[in-house]
């Protein structure tokens, strides 16, 4: 198609509809990675993990994902047909005129040249006259940025409960479903060293907390954790730990699993 005045109109709509799906692709893929974010805090509970790395990884794949399609979308051709098509379905008086247009390839001087002629004049006098921009009128265009913006805001919203909070600056360990992270979880000790353990609670703050410690041939034996002031944290240790020991922190309502600490000694020079 030769016409200058069609081919541009032709164009004008077809990069609205380009926008368009950008914005629509793109509130895909932060609703996509807002699942899989909410799906991994979902499954922190039940495997009691959790790290640092979560949070950024996350971030970053959910940025790659949502600008990959939206590019994609973006710089995709649109056919010519089928774009007239959704134009004649908008502006019924075109009557098939727009259609017959970019469907001719010959040269004006060829077979069927005139007729040719004629219909892209006819064609860019009706584009001359209507604005085929509105096939995607603003609003609905402004509806797809508005859930584009709510969908973003969605994924930002989920990482927040990917991120991990410090415990009196360290990094917990492990996660339970109810909200409670301890630290350190399991670990290496050297011979004689202190084990630390907090305890932070998300939801309601227990009355009392223990640290439940167990040895090989020693009964067990508890330690009472004490709350940190106004943070919802518990924290205790254990002297100079010896050998291998196991440890699990025990609250009103419930108790985390057990934790294996395994010592080791540096050789001597």
């Amino acid at each position: 198609m030769k016409d200058p005045v069609l081919r541009e109109r032709l164009r004008r709509v077809a990069a609205r509809l380009r926008w368009f799906r950008f914005w629509r692709a793109l509130a895909a893929g932060w609703a996509a990675s807002a699942l899989v974010a909410l799906g991994l805090v979902y499954l922190q509970g039940p495997l009691g993990w959790t790290s640092p790395l979560v949070l950024p990884v996350v971030a970053g794949l959910g940025v790659a994902l949502a600008f990959s399609v939206g590019l994609h979308q973006l710089t995709r051709p649109i056919d010519d047909r089928w774009l007239a098509r959704r134009i004649e379905a908008a502006h019924p008086e075109l009557n098939g005129l727009l259609l017959t247009a970019v469907q001719q390839t010959g040269e004006a001087a060829g077979p069927g040249g005139y007729f040719r002629e004629r219909v892209l004049q006819e064609a860019a006098a009706q584009a001359a006259r209507a604005d085929w921009r509105d096939v995607l009128p603003w609003p609905r265009i402004l509806v797809g940025q508005a859930v584009h913006w709510l969908a973003c805001g969605l994924f930002v919203a989920s990482l927040s409960y990917l991120r991990v909070t410090p415990v009196l600056g360290e990094k917990p360990s492990w996660k339970g479903a109810d909200g409670v992270t301890v630290t350190p979880g399991d670990t290496k000790l050297e011979k004689g060293e202190s084990l630390v353990v907090l305890a932070r609670f998300g939801g309601e703050v227990p009355a009392g907390v223990t640290l439940v410690v167990r040895e090989s041939g020693i009964a067990s034996r508890t330690i009472p954790l004490v709350k940190s002031l106004a943070d919802p944290v518990f924290g205790g240790s254990v002297p100079e730990v010896q050998r291998d020991l196991s440890y699990q922190v025990e609250y009103p309502g419930g108790r985390t699993p057990e934790f294996r600490v395994s010592v080791f000694e540096h050789p001597r020079l």
